[in-house]
């Protein structure tokens, strides 16, 4: 477990966003945690993940933000700025950001 006073130094957060219809929103969010998630779980220097949701004009935003232990054990899930998409996303009517957004992580305080 990381908490604020083991979390390293240079560790980064991979933020990225999707949107799909709110009568696909539960199916997606399946399909997100059986592919973005598991397979950053799966990866050395994966330090947790977070996904939150909204819900606007019958469409439902998805935001996953992954936490790494460095920008190099970050890419080793994706490159530093262009989503990572999977097939069957389409089934959803994901319309996708394509880039993603990388920030320095300086606290981790889950409980």
């Amino acid at each position: 477990m990381v908490t604020a006073d083991t979390l390293p130094d240079g560790a980064v957060a991979r933020t990225w966003s999707g949107r799909v219809p709110d009568g696909h929103a539960d199916e997606f969010r399946r399909h997100l945690m059986a592919t973005g998630v598991t397979e950053a779980r799966d990866l050395p220097g994966y330090l947790g993940a977070t996904v939150t949701t909204s819900s606007e004009d019958a469409v439902t935003t998805f935001t996953l933000t992954t936490f790494w232990q460095s920008l190099s054990a970050m890419r080793a899930f994706g490159s530093s700025d262009e989503a990572i998409l999977y097939p069957g996303d389409e089934a959803f009517g994901l319309v996708p950001d394509r880039e993603v957004v990388i920030r320095d992580l300086v606290l981790l305080d889950l409980l």
